[in-house]
């Protein structure tokens, strides 16, 4: 196996080009499209790393890199979206070693890449495995009441109450939209006492690159007042739930369990197969019944970390000093 290296438009041509020899795309989000909208981000550049083997191209993993004090930092699945494999129809896991080999050998200072394949690959001793789970709506070939039947009678009672309190849902279309929806995204961070995740010029981004097609952007209003929003990014035939928020009113209002029933059955509408939760962090078991409210399963995948021992000292000196 030969691997080469792709960086900026490079990079996008390497992974349509990856797509488009019909190599299958394990699991989500991690394109062109969200390398593009990501490129120039806190200094993200898209990045593609391409496996060929007697002239013929078997497999890829796009990227986005990173530089800042000195280190060079590589991420499959940067900000909340599932990076993965773009892989030949055979030996996934010969070309997982091999890309992250590659990898290991090119000092990044941090490596983190995740896999959806069911494998251990032989490792350098440096590499950490953590074994983590998302929880996952199974969409496919089945009526919308069969999967609402999926649902727990917790989740019927608040989409019921939901309906009643004459809530409406729009698209978010415009950059004033944009505004309104991070005001609630600020609202809801303080509520739990921190800063937002993301910051509004990430959401700027979302809107002028990431397509409608592509994703569902929406609002939920009561008496004309923003009161909760959710946005889903949709691909391949499946739908990816990114992030959330809601006001005080919105969450008594139970405004979120309607924003999710609304939209499972805008999926099932559309004939996508998945729909996807998001991560669900160890502990979290609060989080892990509501997702398993809406008739989800868990899905096991894989995370393969790397730091370099300065880049671990210097993130124990930034934790000490609270940065």
């Amino acid at each position: 196996m030969q691997a080469e290296f792709h960086y900026g438009e490079e990079a996008l041509d390497s992974v349509s080009g990856c797509k488009a020899s019909g190599l299958h795309h394990h699991h989500f989000f991690q394109t062109d499209i969200w390398m593009r909208t990501l490129s120039g981000y806190r200094g993200l550049e898209h990045g593609c790393a391409t496996i060929s083997e007697s002239g013929e191209q078997i497999g890829c993993l796009p990227f986005l890199s990173l530089k800042r004090l000195g280190f060079s930092e590589l991420y499959s699945m940067p900000f909340g979206t599932y990076g993965g494999l773009v892989a030949a129809r055979r030996d996934t896991g010969a070309i997982w070693k091999h890309i992250i080999l590659e990898l290991a050998n090119r000092k990044y200072s941090r490596i983190n890449i995740v896999s959806f394949d069911i494998l251990t690959p032989i490792l350098p001793s440096d590499f950490e495995t953590r074994e983590c789970d998302t929880h996952v709506l199974n969409l496919n070939e089945r009526s919308i009441d069969d999967i609402k039947n999926g649902f727990s009678e917790n989740h019927k009672r608040n989409i019921e109450k939901a309906s009643g309190n004459d809530i409406g849902i729009r698209d978010v279309e415009s950059n004033s939209d944009v505004d309104i929806y991070f005001g609630m995204v600020e609202e809801t961070a303080r509520r739990h006492g921190k800063n937002p995740f993301y910051n509004r010029d990430l959401y700027e981004r979302v809107h002028e690159f990431v397509d409608p097609e592509f994703r569902l952007w929406v609002i939920a209003y009561h008496d004309e007042k923003p009161c909760a929003g959710h946005l889903y990014f949709v691909y391949g035939g499946e739908a990816f739930y990114w992030d959330g928020c809601s006001t005080d009113i919105g969450r008594d209002l139970s405004a979120n369990f309607l924003l999710f029933n609304t939209a499972i059955e805008k999926f099932s509408q559309a004939g996508l197969h998945l729909l996807n939760f998001g991560a669900s962090p160890q502990g979290a078991e609060s989080l892990v019944r509501f997702k398993r409210g809406w008739g989800t399963e868990p899905s096991r995948y894989f995370e393969y970390d790397y730091r370099s021992s300065s880049y671990k000292t210097t993130q124990k000196t930034k934790d000490w000093l609270g940065l």
